[in-house]
């Protein structure tokens, strides 16, 4: 079974809010003690449009843009660097709309601590996120 994995809304504007109320305090300290404290916006700023092109819009070039899941139960992802990649899960949760799965991949060595990967009940059709919750309750 593939699973193409698109951009979720929800995600995405959660990630909105958050960064926005970031940099809200970070502005408001800056007002109120120095200036200084402003440049701490410049790495917020990089780290979240790195974040967000990664993991929420995928289009990095070392986003997870899809699942494989082969009949004996491997799980590969693919990046748009390397391609498919064998990975196992380390640990996951999974609610009604959304699930998180920690993942150690196998020959990346840009990921030495494993990947978590976000997938929401928008990213994909409902078939395949009840099929892929299935399949998590099975390991």
């Amino acid at each position: 079974m593939e699973i193409l994995l698109a951009e979720s809304r929800f995600i995405k504007y959660g990630f909105y809010a958050v960064y926005a109320g970031a940099v809200y305090i970070i502005v408001i300290i800056s007002a109120r003690v120095s200036w200084y404290w402003a440049l701490l916006l410049i790495p917020v700023l990089l780290y979240a449009s790195w974040i967000l092109r990664r993991d929420v819009q995928r289009t990095a070039d070392d986003s997870i843009t899809a699942l494989r899941i082969e009949a004996g139960g491997r799980l590969f992802v693919r990046t748009g660097h390397v391609g498919w990649i064998p990975c196992e899960v380390r640990s996951w949760w999974a609610g009604q709309r959304l699930l998180l799965m920690s993942l150690k991949c196998k020959g990346d060595s840009g990921w030495p601590g494993g990947r978590s990967l976000m997938v929401d009940g928008d990213t994909l059709e409902a078939a395949h996120f009840r099929k892929l919750r299935v399949w998590l309750r099975g390991l």
